[in-house]
Protein backbone atom coordinates (compact mmCIF):
# COMPACT_ATOMS: atom_id res chain seq x y z
CA UNK A 1 0.00 0.00 0.00
CA UNK A 2 2.82 2.42 0.88
CA UNK A 3 4.52 1.76 -2.45
CA UNK A 4 1.24 2.27 -4.31
CA UNK A 5 0.66 5.60 -2.53
CA UNK A 6 4.18 6.67 -3.43
CA UNK A 7 3.57 5.77 -7.07
CA UNK A 8 0.21 7.56 -7.17
CA UNK A 9 1.65 10.64 -5.53
CA UNK A 10 4.42 10.60 -8.09
CA UNK A 11 1.86 10.42 -10.91
CA UNK A 12 -0.09 13.39 -9.54
CA UNK A 13 3.04 15.49 -9.15
CA UNK A 14 4.41 14.34 -12.50
CA UNK A 15 1.27 15.81 -14.09
CA UNK A 16 1.96 19.01 -12.17
CA UNK A 17 5.58 18.95 -13.32
CA UNK A 18 4.47 18.52 -16.92
CA UNK A 19 2.24 21.57 -16.45
CA UNK A 20 5.32 23.45 -15.21
CA UNK A 21 7.27 22.27 -18.26
CA UNK A 22 4.50 23.35 -20.61
CA UNK A 23 4.17 26.77 -18.97
CA UNK A 24 7.94 27.30 -19.05
CA UNK A 25 8.06 26.42 -22.73
CA UNK A 26 5.16 28.64 -23.67
CA UNK A 27 6.56 31.56 -21.67
CA UNK A 28 10.06 31.10 -23.12
CA UNK A 29 8.75 30.80 -26.67
CA UNK A 30 6.46 33.78 -26.15
CA UNK A 31 9.28 35.97 -24.82
CA UNK A 32 11.61 34.87 -27.64
CA UNK A 33 9.02 35.68 -30.32
CA UNK A 34 7.70 38.88 -28.72
CA UNK A 35 11.03 40.41 -27.69
CA UNK A 36 13.74 38.89 -29.94
CA UNK A 37 16.97 37.06 -29.18
CA UNK A 38 18.81 39.85 -27.29
CA UNK A 39 16.02 40.58 -24.78
CA UNK A 40 15.47 36.85 -24.56
CA UNK A 41 19.09 36.62 -23.41
CA UNK A 42 18.32 39.14 -20.64
CA UNK A 43 15.24 37.07 -19.79
CA UNK A 44 17.53 34.04 -19.42
CA UNK A 45 19.70 35.92 -16.92
CA UNK A 46 16.67 37.03 -14.90
CA UNK A 47 15.06 33.61 -14.82
CA UNK A 48 18.36 32.04 -13.73
CA UNK A 49 18.56 34.47 -10.79
CA UNK A 50 14.85 34.03 -10.10
CA UNK A 51 15.36 30.29 -9.98
CA UNK A 52 18.38 30.56 -7.67
CA UNK A 53 16.46 32.85 -5.30
CA UNK A 54 13.42 30.62 -5.19
CA UNK A 55 15.53 27.54 -4.47
CA UNK A 56 17.16 29.37 -1.57
CA UNK A 57 13.72 29.81 0.00
CA UNK A 58 11.82 26.86 -1.43
CA UNK A 59 14.08 23.95 -0.55
CA UNK A 60 15.64 24.02 2.91
CA UNK A 61 12.67 24.76 5.15
CA UNK A 62 9.97 23.05 3.02
CA UNK A 63 12.01 19.83 2.70
CA UNK A 64 12.72 19.87 6.44
CA UNK A 65 9.03 20.36 7.18
CA UNK A 66 8.12 17.51 4.83
CA UNK A 67 10.61 15.17 6.53
CA UNK A 68 9.61 15.98 10.13
CA UNK A 69 5.89 15.82 9.41
CA UNK A 70 6.22 12.50 7.58
CA UNK A 71 7.95 10.94 10.59
CA UNK A 72 4.86 11.75 12.74
CA UNK A 73 6.98 12.25 15.86
CA UNK A 74 6.55 16.00 16.29
CA UNK A 75 3.66 18.33 16.98
CA UNK A 76 2.25 19.77 13.80
CA UNK A 77 1.49 23.02 15.60
CA UNK A 78 5.15 23.46 16.52
CA UNK A 79 6.34 22.59 13.01
CA UNK A 80 3.81 24.98 11.46
CA UNK A 81 4.70 27.90 13.72
CA UNK A 82 8.47 27.45 13.62
CA UNK A 83 8.63 26.99 9.86
CA UNK A 84 6.62 30.14 9.17
CA UNK A 85 8.94 32.24 11.34
CA UNK A 86 12.08 30.72 9.83
CA UNK A 87 10.81 31.15 6.27
CA UNK A 88 9.96 34.79 6.99
CA UNK A 89 13.46 35.48 8.31
CA UNK A 90 15.08 33.92 5.23
CA UNK A 91 12.75 35.82 2.90
CA UNK A 92 13.52 39.19 4.49
CA UNK A 93 17.24 38.42 4.29
CA UNK A 94 17.00 37.69 0.56
CA UNK A 95 14.99 40.82 -0.23
CA UNK A 96 17.46 43.01 1.67
CA UNK A 97 20.36 41.33 -0.13
CA UNK A 98 18.94 42.31 -3.53
CA UNK A 99 18.03 45.82 -2.46
CA UNK A 100 21.59 46.41 -1.26
CA UNK A 101 23.68 44.48 -3.81
CA UNK A 102 21.69 44.61 -7.07
CA UNK A 103 23.83 47.45 -8.43
CA UNK A 104 27.08 45.66 -7.55
CA UNK A 105 25.91 42.41 -9.17
CA UNK A 106 24.76 44.09 -12.38
CA UNK A 107 27.84 46.31 -12.80
CA UNK A 108 30.74 44.30 -11.40
CA UNK A 109 29.67 40.69 -12.06
CA UNK A 110 27.41 40.88 -15.11
CA UNK A 111 28.93 44.00 -16.69
CA UNK A 112 25.50 45.45 -17.50
CA UNK A 113 24.16 48.37 -15.34
CA UNK A 114 20.78 48.21 -17.12
CA UNK A 115 20.01 45.02 -15.18
CA UNK A 116 19.87 46.76 -11.77
CA UNK A 117 16.12 47.46 -11.64
CA UNK A 118 15.33 43.99 -12.98
CA UNK A 119 17.42 42.40 -10.24
CA UNK A 120 15.53 44.28 -7.53
CA UNK A 121 12.22 43.04 -8.92
CA UNK A 122 13.56 39.48 -9.15
CA UNK A 123 14.42 39.62 -5.45
CA UNK A 124 10.96 40.88 -4.50
CA UNK A 125 9.09 38.47 -6.81
CA UNK A 126 10.22 35.35 -4.97
CA UNK A 127 8.61 36.43 -1.69
CA UNK A 128 5.18 34.88 -2.39
CA UNK A 129 6.87 31.89 -4.02
CA UNK A 130 8.76 31.11 -0.82
CA UNK A 131 5.56 30.77 1.23
CA UNK A 132 3.75 29.03 -1.61
CA UNK A 133 6.47 26.39 -1.60
CA UNK A 134 6.26 26.07 2.19
CA UNK A 135 2.62 25.01 1.78
CA UNK A 136 2.99 22.83 -1.32
CA UNK A 137 6.40 21.14 -0.89
CA UNK A 138 6.34 21.44 2.90
CA UNK A 139 2.92 21.02 4.54
CA UNK A 140 1.03 19.20 1.76
CA UNK A 141 4.02 17.00 0.92
CA UNK A 142 4.75 16.08 4.55
CA UNK A 143 1.12 15.08 5.04
CA UNK A 144 1.27 13.27 1.67
CA UNK A 145 -1.72 15.24 0.40
CA UNK A 146 -0.31 15.00 -3.12
CA UNK A 147 -3.58 15.81 -4.90
CA UNK A 148 -3.81 19.31 -3.43
CA UNK A 149 -0.09 19.82 -3.90
CA UNK A 150 -0.36 18.91 -7.58
CA UNK A 151 -3.56 20.92 -8.14
CA UNK A 152 -1.99 24.13 -6.84
CA UNK A 153 1.13 23.65 -8.95
CA UNK A 154 -0.99 23.12 -12.07
CA UNK A 155 -3.10 26.20 -11.37
CA UNK A 156 0.05 28.26 -10.79
CA UNK A 157 1.57 27.07 -14.07
CA UNK A 158 -1.39 27.99 -16.25
CA UNK A 159 -2.18 31.23 -14.41
CA UNK A 160 1.41 32.29 -14.98
CA UNK A 161 1.06 31.68 -18.74
CA UNK A 162 -2.10 33.76 -18.94
CA UNK A 163 -0.70 36.71 -16.97
CA UNK A 164 2.69 36.76 -18.71
CA UNK A 165 1.16 36.66 -22.20
CA UNK A 166 -1.37 39.31 -21.14
CA UNK A 167 1.33 41.72 -19.97
CA UNK A 168 3.52 41.00 -23.02
CA UNK A 169 0.58 41.76 -25.31
CA UNK A 170 0.12 45.09 -23.50
CA UNK A 171 3.76 45.95 -24.26
CA UNK A 172 5.27 45.74 -20.76
CA UNK A 173 8.12 43.50 -21.99
CA UNK A 174 10.33 42.01 -19.25
CA UNK A 175 8.61 43.99 -16.49
CA UNK A 176 5.37 42.34 -17.57
CA UNK A 177 6.95 38.89 -17.35
CA UNK A 178 8.10 39.51 -13.78
CA UNK A 179 4.68 40.92 -12.87
CA UNK A 180 3.03 37.76 -14.22
CA UNK A 181 5.29 35.58 -12.06
CA UNK A 182 4.60 37.68 -8.97
CA UNK A 183 0.80 37.91 -9.28
CA UNK A 184 0.29 34.22 -10.11
CA UNK A 185 2.30 33.24 -7.02
CA UNK A 186 0.19 35.52 -4.80
CA UNK A 187 -3.08 34.05 -6.09
CA UNK A 188 -1.88 30.46 -5.55
CA UNK A 189 -0.52 31.23 -2.11
CA UNK A 190 -3.95 32.52 -1.06
CA UNK A 191 -5.53 29.40 -2.55
CA UNK A 192 -3.12 27.17 -0.59
CA UNK A 193 -4.01 28.91 2.65
CA UNK A 194 -7.72 28.37 1.93
CA UNK A 195 -7.28 24.68 1.08
CA UNK A 196 -5.08 23.89 4.05
CA UNK A 197 -7.17 22.52 6.93
CA UNK A 198 -4.94 23.57 9.79
CA UNK A 199 -7.38 22.64 12.56
CA UNK A 200 -7.71 19.07 11.25
CA UNK A 201 -3.97 18.48 11.33
CA UNK A 202 -3.59 20.07 14.75
CA UNK A 203 -5.98 17.47 16.15
CA UNK A 204 -4.07 14.62 14.54
CA UNK A 205 -0.75 15.59 16.15
CA UNK A 206 -1.99 16.14 19.72
CA UNK A 207 0.46 14.74 22.24
CA UNK A 208 3.39 14.64 19.82
CA UNK A 209 6.83 15.95 20.75
CA UNK A 210 7.55 19.65 20.34
CA UNK A 211 10.04 21.03 17.84
CA UNK A 212 11.43 24.56 17.63
CA UNK A 213 12.78 26.84 14.95
CA UNK A 214 16.40 26.03 15.80
CA UNK A 215 15.88 22.31 15.20
CA UNK A 216 14.42 23.11 11.80
CA UNK A 217 17.26 25.53 11.14
CA UNK A 218 19.87 22.93 12.12
CA UNK A 219 18.46 20.42 9.65
CA UNK A 220 17.57 22.90 6.90
CA UNK A 221 20.84 24.90 6.85
CA UNK A 222 22.87 22.19 5.08
CA UNK A 223 19.87 21.66 2.79
CA UNK A 224 19.82 25.34 1.83
CA UNK A 225 23.57 25.34 1.17
CA UNK A 226 23.36 22.09 -0.78
CA UNK A 227 20.31 23.21 -2.74
CA UNK A 228 21.94 26.49 -3.67
CA UNK A 229 25.05 24.64 -4.81
CA UNK A 230 22.91 22.20 -6.80
CA UNK A 231 20.87 25.04 -8.29
CA UNK A 232 24.00 26.92 -9.30
CA UNK A 233 25.15 23.73 -10.98
CA UNK A 234 21.95 23.80 -13.05
CA UNK A 235 21.68 27.48 -13.87
CA UNK A 236 24.87 29.45 -13.21
CA UNK A 237 26.30 28.84 -16.71
CA UNK A 238 24.10 31.61 -18.09
CA UNK A 239 25.64 34.07 -15.63
CA UNK A 240 29.16 32.94 -16.52
CA UNK A 241 28.42 33.39 -20.23
CA UNK A 242 27.08 36.90 -19.59
CA UNK A 243 30.03 37.86 -17.38
CA UNK A 244 32.77 36.40 -19.62
CA UNK A 245 31.43 36.76 -23.19
CA UNK A 246 29.16 39.80 -22.51
CA UNK A 247 26.93 38.97 -25.47
CA UNK A 248 23.17 38.75 -24.93
CA UNK A 249 22.75 36.86 -28.22
CA UNK A 250 25.00 34.05 -26.97
CA UNK A 251 23.14 34.06 -23.66
CA UNK A 252 19.87 33.80 -25.60
CA UNK A 253 21.10 30.77 -27.59
CA UNK A 254 22.24 29.00 -24.43
CA UNK A 255 18.97 29.84 -22.66
CA UNK A 256 16.93 28.34 -25.51
CA UNK A 257 18.93 25.10 -25.40
CA UNK A 258 18.81 24.99 -21.60
CA UNK A 259 15.04 25.51 -21.58
CA UNK A 260 14.36 22.56 -23.89
CA UNK A 261 16.91 20.30 -22.18
CA UNK A 262 15.30 21.06 -18.84
CA UNK A 263 12.37 18.76 -19.69
CA UNK A 264 14.40 15.77 -18.54
CA UNK A 265 14.76 17.40 -15.11
CA UNK A 266 11.46 19.18 -14.52
CA UNK A 267 9.17 16.49 -15.94
CA UNK A 268 10.49 13.98 -13.41
CA UNK A 269 11.05 16.32 -10.47
CA UNK A 270 7.91 14.90 -8.83
CA UNK A 271 9.66 11.72 -7.76
CA UNK A 272 12.09 13.39 -5.30
CA UNK A 273 9.18 15.27 -3.68
CA UNK A 274 7.18 12.09 -3.04
CA UNK A 275 10.28 10.04 -2.30
CA UNK A 276 11.46 12.24 0.60
CA UNK A 277 8.62 11.58 3.09
CA UNK A 278 8.50 7.90 2.10
CA UNK A 279 12.25 7.38 2.56
CA UNK A 280 12.17 9.38 5.82
CA UNK A 281 9.38 7.21 7.21
CA UNK A 282 11.03 3.93 6.17
CA UNK A 283 14.40 4.96 7.63
CA UNK A 284 12.87 6.22 10.89
CA UNK A 285 11.11 2.82 11.25
CA UNK A 286 14.44 1.07 10.46
CA UNK A 287 12.76 -0.78 7.59
CA UNK A 288 15.87 -1.34 5.48
CA UNK A 289 14.16 -3.70 3.01
CA UNK A 290 11.48 -1.13 2.19
CA UNK A 291 14.14 1.60 1.91
CA UNK A 292 16.11 -0.48 -0.58
CA UNK A 293 12.95 -1.21 -2.54
CA UNK A 294 12.14 2.50 -2.78
CA UNK A 295 15.66 3.25 -3.99
CA UNK A 296 15.91 0.53 -6.64
CA UNK A 297 12.40 1.16 -7.98
CA UNK A 298 12.94 4.93 -8.10
CA UNK A 299 16.23 4.63 -10.00
CA UNK A 300 14.81 2.06 -12.43
CA UNK A 301 11.75 4.12 -13.30
CA UNK A 302 13.80 7.28 -13.70
CA UNK A 303 16.18 5.56 -16.10
CA UNK A 304 13.29 3.87 -17.86
CA UNK A 305 11.78 7.25 -18.78
CA UNK A 306 14.84 9.51 -18.93
CA UNK A 307 17.13 7.52 -21.20
CA UNK A 308 14.84 7.38 -24.26
CA UNK A 309 13.91 11.07 -23.91
CA UNK A 310 17.61 11.93 -23.81
CA UNK A 311 18.38 9.73 -26.81
CA UNK A 312 15.63 11.15 -29.01
CA UNK A 313 16.19 14.81 -28.11
CA UNK A 314 19.95 14.52 -28.57
CA UNK A 315 19.48 12.97 -32.03
CA UNK A 316 16.99 15.64 -33.17
CA UNK A 317 18.23 18.71 -31.28
CA UNK A 318 18.38 21.17 -34.20
CA UNK A 319 14.92 20.20 -35.46
CA UNK A 320 13.50 20.56 -31.95
CA UNK A 321 14.99 24.04 -31.55
CA UNK A 322 13.55 25.25 -34.85
CA UNK A 323 10.16 23.71 -34.02
CA UNK A 324 9.71 26.07 -31.08
CA UNK A 325 12.05 29.01 -31.72
CA UNK A 326 12.60 31.38 -34.68
CA UNK A 327 15.29 30.42 -37.21
CA UNK A 328 17.84 32.79 -35.59
CA UNK A 329 18.06 30.27 -32.71
CA UNK A 330 19.14 27.34 -34.93
CA UNK A 331 22.73 27.44 -33.62
CA UNK A 332 21.42 26.36 -30.20
CA UNK A 333 20.83 22.83 -31.56
CA UNK A 334 24.42 21.70 -30.94
CA UNK A 335 24.23 23.02 -27.37
CA UNK A 336 20.93 21.21 -26.76
CA UNK A 337 22.40 17.84 -27.80
CA UNK A 338 24.93 18.16 -24.96
CA UNK A 339 22.73 19.78 -22.31
CA UNK A 340 19.99 17.15 -22.59
CA UNK A 341 22.51 14.52 -21.47
CA UNK A 342 23.76 16.76 -18.67
CA UNK A 343 20.25 17.44 -17.36
CA UNK A 344 19.42 13.72 -17.45
CA UNK A 345 22.35 13.00 -15.15
CA UNK A 346 21.24 15.90 -12.94
CA UNK A 347 17.73 14.40 -12.75
CA UNK A 348 19.18 11.16 -11.44
CA UNK A 349 21.43 13.11 -9.08
CA UNK A 350 18.45 15.09 -7.76
CA UNK A 351 16.54 11.94 -6.78
CA UNK A 352 19.57 10.33 -5.17
CA UNK A 353 20.35 13.45 -3.13
CA UNK A 354 16.80 13.30 -1.75
CA UNK A 355 17.48 9.73 -0.61
CA UNK A 356 20.48 10.99 1.39
CA UNK A 357 18.38 13.82 2.87
CA UNK A 358 15.56 11.42 3.75
CA UNK A 359 18.00 9.13 5.53
CA UNK A 360 18.92 12.02 7.83
CA UNK A 361 22.32 12.90 6.33
CA UNK A 362 21.87 16.40 4.86
CA UNK A 363 25.49 17.35 5.58
CA UNK A 364 26.77 14.56 3.32
CA UNK A 365 24.54 15.77 0.51
CA UNK A 366 25.69 19.34 1.16
CA UNK A 367 29.37 18.38 0.80
CA UNK A 368 28.74 16.56 -2.48
CA UNK A 369 26.70 19.46 -3.93
CA UNK A 370 29.25 22.10 -2.89
CA UNK A 371 32.09 20.04 -4.33
CA UNK A 372 30.16 19.68 -7.61
CA UNK A 373 29.59 23.42 -7.78
CA UNK A 374 33.29 24.13 -7.27
CA UNK A 375 34.10 21.71 -10.10
CA UNK A 376 31.61 23.54 -12.35
CA UNK A 377 33.16 26.93 -11.58
CA UNK A 378 36.61 25.65 -12.50
CA UNK A 379 35.36 24.03 -15.72
CA UNK A 380 33.46 27.17 -16.77
CA UNK A 381 36.49 29.39 -16.20
CA UNK A 382 38.61 27.03 -18.32
CA UNK A 383 36.18 26.16 -21.13
CA UNK A 384 34.05 29.29 -21.76
CA UNK A 385 36.95 31.63 -22.73
CA UNK A 386 38.21 29.09 -25.31
CA UNK A 387 35.00 27.42 -26.53
CA UNK A 388 32.24 29.96 -25.76
CA UNK A 389 28.75 28.63 -25.05
CA UNK A 390 29.81 25.20 -26.32
CA UNK A 391 32.38 25.18 -23.50
CA UNK A 392 29.66 26.06 -20.98
CA UNK A 393 27.63 23.06 -22.17
CA UNK A 394 30.66 20.77 -21.86
CA UNK A 395 31.36 22.11 -18.36
CA UNK A 396 27.80 21.23 -17.35
CA UNK A 397 28.13 17.73 -18.83
CA UNK A 398 31.47 16.92 -17.17
CA UNK A 399 30.27 18.26 -13.83
CA UNK A 400 27.05 16.22 -13.93
CA UNK A 401 28.97 13.01 -14.68
CA UNK A 402 31.34 13.56 -11.75
CA UNK A 403 28.49 14.46 -9.37
CA UNK A 404 26.39 11.45 -10.32
CA UNK A 405 29.34 9.08 -9.96
CA UNK A 406 30.07 10.35 -6.44
CA UNK A 407 26.50 10.18 -5.17
CA UNK A 408 25.85 6.75 -6.75
CA UNK A 409 28.92 5.41 -4.99
CA UNK A 410 27.74 6.78 -1.62
CA UNK A 411 24.20 5.38 -2.01
CA UNK A 412 25.48 1.96 -3.04
CA UNK A 413 27.95 1.75 -0.14
CA UNK A 414 25.37 2.88 2.43
CA UNK A 415 22.28 0.97 1.27
CA UNK A 416 23.85 -1.86 -0.77
CA UNK A 417 21.46 -1.24 -3.65
CA UNK A 418 20.94 1.02 -6.65
CA UNK A 419 19.57 -0.75 -9.74
CA UNK A 420 19.81 -4.19 -11.28
CA UNK A 421 22.77 -4.34 -13.68
CA UNK A 422 20.65 -6.36 -16.13
CA UNK A 423 17.90 -3.70 -16.16
CA UNK A 424 20.44 -0.92 -16.58
CA UNK A 425 22.11 -2.65 -19.54
CA UNK A 426 18.79 -3.49 -21.21
CA UNK A 427 17.44 0.05 -20.92
CA UNK A 428 20.74 1.57 -22.05
CA UNK A 429 21.08 -0.67 -25.12
CA UNK A 430 17.45 -0.16 -26.15
CA UNK A 431 17.88 3.62 -25.76
CA UNK A 432 20.96 3.47 -28.01
CA UNK A 433 18.91 1.64 -30.65
CA UNK A 434 16.20 4.31 -30.39
CA UNK A 435 18.88 7.02 -30.71
CA UNK A 436 20.14 5.48 -33.97
CA UNK A 437 16.61 5.29 -35.35
CA UNK A 438 15.99 8.92 -34.34
CA UNK A 439 19.28 10.11 -35.82
CA UNK A 440 18.79 8.48 -39.22
CA UNK A 441 14.99 8.78 -39.44
CA UNK A 442 12.96 11.77 -38.32
CA UNK A 443 10.96 14.63 -39.75
CA UNK A 444 11.18 18.36 -39.09
CA UNK A 445 8.52 20.88 -38.19
CA UNK A 446 5.29 19.65 -36.65
CA UNK A 447 5.92 16.17 -38.11
CA UNK A 448 8.80 15.83 -35.66
CA UNK A 449 6.20 15.09 -32.99
CA UNK A 450 4.91 12.22 -35.14
CA UNK A 451 8.47 10.86 -35.25
CA UNK A 452 8.62 11.01 -31.45
CA UNK A 453 5.37 9.04 -31.15
CA UNK A 454 6.63 6.28 -33.45
CA UNK A 455 9.96 6.13 -31.60
CA UNK A 456 8.18 5.93 -28.25
CA UNK A 457 6.11 2.98 -29.47
CA UNK A 458 9.28 1.34 -30.76
CA UNK A 459 10.94 1.85 -27.37
CA UNK A 460 8.04 0.26 -25.49
CA UNK A 461 7.96 -2.65 -27.93
CA UNK A 462 11.68 -3.32 -27.49
CA UNK A 463 11.36 -3.12 -23.71
CA UNK A 464 8.60 -5.72 -23.85
CA UNK A 465 10.45 -8.03 -26.27
CA UNK A 466 13.61 -7.95 -24.16
CA UNK A 467 11.67 -8.66 -20.97
CA UNK A 468 12.26 -5.32 -19.25
CA UNK A 469 8.57 -4.43 -19.00
CA UNK A 470 7.19 -6.78 -16.38
CA UNK A 471 3.74 -7.74 -15.16
CA UNK A 472 4.24 -5.58 -12.06
CA UNK A 473 4.78 -2.52 -14.28
CA UNK A 474 1.49 -3.08 -16.08
CA UNK A 475 -0.35 -3.75 -12.80
CA UNK A 476 1.08 -0.58 -11.31
CA UNK A 477 -0.02 1.46 -14.31
CA UNK A 478 -3.52 -0.02 -14.20
CA UNK A 479 -3.84 0.80 -10.51
CA UNK A 480 -2.65 4.36 -11.10
CA UNK A 481 -5.18 5.00 -13.84
CA UNK A 482 -8.00 4.37 -11.37
CA UNK A 483 -6.99 7.60 -9.57
CA UNK A 484 -7.96 6.52 -6.12
CA UNK A 485 -6.99 8.86 -3.33
CA UNK A 486 -3.24 8.81 -2.67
Amino acid sequence: MAENNLAKGTIYLTLASLAVVLSNYLINIGVARFLGIELYGVFGILTSLFFINSIFLNTGVPLSVSKFMAESKYSFSAIFRSSLVLQLVLTVFLVLFYLIFSRIISVNLLNDPSLTNYLILVGVAVVPLSFLSLYTDGFFSGLRDFKKQAAIKIIYSFLRIILVIFFLALGFKLYGVLAGFFLSAIVCLLLSILLFKKKKYLEISKGSAEINMFQLLKFSTPLVIASLAFTFTRSVNVLFIKGIIQDNVQVGLFTAASTLSNISYVAFSALPITLLPSISKAVSEKNIDLTRKYISNAVRYLILFLFPVTAVVSATSTELITLFYPSEFMAAGAILSILIISFTFLSLYSSLRIIIIGSGKPKIEMLISVFSFIILIILNLILIPSKGIYGAALASLYCSIISLAIICSYIFVKFKTLISIISFLRISLISIVVYLFAYFWHYSGIWLLFSYLVLFILYLLLLYLFGELKKEDFNLWLSLTKFRKA
